[in-house]
């Protein structure tokens, strides 16, 4: 086995469930407007409904559930009012995030976020969720892009930039957290992956079912950053 030149290496990560512990903020946003505006229980999407769509930007997911569920102008109307004024809680930092990105990043592995949040979104969140951005040389929000997973295109802006700096594509890794969003992009690009399966949205099984290696599987990003050496190995 070669010598690992982990400045070779690009590691892209998915912000959502995979660096901030936020999944299940937004699954409670969600359930508790429905709530609030009264709408009847077959309205309220239920967890196969999150499974099948969480990944998406939240403005799609919501619009999506509305048709699925039969939403009236007037839900939607009273959902996006109270969604207005709702203010999530504070996400609980992962545990030693901080220091386990900073390793990643000092022994020299290029770091990049492609997120279907909004970019101004992960730059005011990171903070709060223990996240230096000056680890990451490039990020990506759904509003940078026309394209947005599980569509492959979303990493079209990304490769170039790293075609650009002389990268080698065959080294980058994707990291997400579903299988539908994150997992099926990746593939479909014919990038490499790892998933964190933070949440009941993908589980270890899914992962699994859907080809992934179980070794490449982890339930927290920290304990991947700490792994960075056998993920390199596994794939070079």
């Amino acid at each position: 086995m070669k010598k690992i030149n982990f400045s070779d290496w690009t590691f892209i990560f998915d912000f959502d469930g995979t660096l901030a512990n936020t999944t299940m903020v937004g699954v409670d946003r969600i359930n508790y407007i429905c709530k609030k505006i009264k709408l009847e229980e077959g309205k309220i999407p239920d967890k196969i409904t999150l499974r099948e769509l969480w990944g998406l930007p939240y403005k799609d997911l919501i619009n999506i559930i509305a048709k699925r569920f039969d939403w009236l102008d007037s839900d939607c109307e009273n959902f996006w009012k109270e969604d207005f004024l709702y203010i999530n809680p504070k996400p609980k930092k992962i545990a030693s995030i901080d220091t386990a990105l900073n390793y990643v990043y000092d022994i020299g592995v290029n770091l990049a976020i492609i997120s279907s949040r909004e970019k101004e979104s992960i730059i005011e969140l990171a903070p709060i969720c223990g996240i230096n951005l000056n680890f990451f040389e490039y990020v990506q929000g759904s509003n940078c892009h026309e394209h947005i997973k599980p569509d492959p295109k979303v990493f079209d802006l990304i490769e170039n930039y790293l075609t650009e700096k002389g990268r080698d594509i065959g080294k980058v890794v994707y990291i997400g957290d579903t299988v539908n969003a994150d997992y099926e992009a990746a593939k479909k690009r014919g990038l490499k992956f790892v998933a964190i399966a933070s949440s009941f949205m993908s589980t270890p099984a899914d992962f699994v079912e859907s080809g992934l290696d179980k070794k490449m599987i982890f339930n927290n990003p920290v304990d991947l950053c700490i792994n960075t050496d056998k993920i390199i190995k596994f794939y070079y």
